[in-house]
C-alpha cells in the first residue's frame, strides 16, 4: 500500500482554501476531505498529487529552475555546486501536478 500527500482545493462561501492529505488515492483523499468538512463534491476545484524526486524515492520539495525537474532536498544540495537558491526554487502546492478524480 503506497500512501502519497494529496492537495484537495475547495470553495466554500466564505472563499477557496487548500486541504493536503495522506491517502491511498486520490479518490480517498476527497471523500476524507469532503467528509472532515461536511462539503457536497461540487466543491472541488482540483486535486494535486505531491510529486516523487526524480532521483530517488522521496516526496519533491523543490523544482529545478532550468530543466524544471522534481527533486527534494538532499538531491538539491547534492545535485548543485554553488548557492542552492540560484539552482532550485520552493515547490508550491499550487505547483503539483493536477490528478483526475471519478
Amino acid at each position: 500500500m503506497d500512501i502519497r500527500q494529496y492537495a484537495v482545493r475547495l470553495r466554500h462561501d466564505s472563499g477557496t482554501w487548500t486541504v493536503v492529505t495522506a491517502a491511498t488515492g486520490a479518490n480517498e483523499a476527497v471523500r476524507a476531505v469532503l467528509l472532515m468538512e461536511g462539503a457536497p463534491a461540487r466543491s472541488v476545484l482540483w486535486v494535486a498529487e505531491q510529486p516523487v524526486c526524480e532521483f530517488c524515492d522521496q516526496p519533491a520539495t523543490r523544482r529545478v529552475r532550468e530543466s524544471r525537474e522534481y527533486v527534494c532536498r538532499a538531491c538539491a544540495r547534492s545535485q548543485t555546486d554553488g548557492p542552492v537558491r540560484e539552482y532550485v526554487t520552493p515547490l508550491a502546492v499550487t505547483q503539483w501536478p493536477r490528478v483526475s478524480v471519478s
